[in-house]
């Protein structure tokens, strides 16, 4: 039975509500625009003499801010995709079984304290050492021991590891095999 085994539905989960909030938000920001787009034409068009209570144009900050908004949300748009493709080729490659097993003993070599002010939480398994932590967000397992992680000192583990993420954890009883 496995210990940890990387399921993408929470990484896809909140990667669509930031994407989602982009959008509207960019929305928002591009519609503004288009709003004062129609103000100036508007402004522009009237004659020299107009009535009192016309619009006036607007400041130019007000642009700048909608611009600067628009170029924000528009980067997290671009970013949460490219985030959602990496979830779905892990995904894909741990139901592929296309990982490499590490079998071992886990040595605790560096600990992420509970704030995460402090170097990334290390590991070794075997030959190889892991590095994560609690506060980066990227696929695969990341809880640390402050989080309740599972990878503790003298750990008996099989792990299917891809491009050093740790994809699933499987405890082992025994670890002469």
């Amino acid at each position: 039975m496995h210990e940890y085994y990387y399921s993408p539905l929470a990484d896809y989960e909140t990667s669509i509500k930031t994407l989602l909030v982009s959008i509207m938000a960019a929305s928002a920001a591009l519609l503004y625009l288009v709003y004062l787009g129609r103000v100036w034409h508007r402004r522009d068009s009237e004659s020299a003499i107009s009535l009192p209570n016309r619009r006036v144009r607007p400041r130019g900050r007000w642009v700048i801010g909608a611009v600067i908004a628009l170029g924000m949300f528009s980067t997290t748009l671009v970013v949460e995709c490219f985030k959602l493709a990496e979830y779905k080729r892990y995904s894909d490659a741990l139901a592929q079984g296309r990982c490499e097993t590490v079998r071992g003993v886990v040595h605790v070599l560096n600990m992420e304290l509970y704030n995460g002010h402090t170097p990334k939480e290390q590991i070794r398994v075997g030959d190889k050492t892991f590095s994560f932590s609690h506060f980066e967000e990227a696929p695969g397992y990341h809880d640390t021991l402050a989080y309740n992680g599972i990878l503790a000192e003298s750990v008996c583990v099989d792990l299917c590891v891809l491009h050093g993420r740790i994809l699933r954890i499987d405890r082992s009883m025994n670890c002469s095999r």
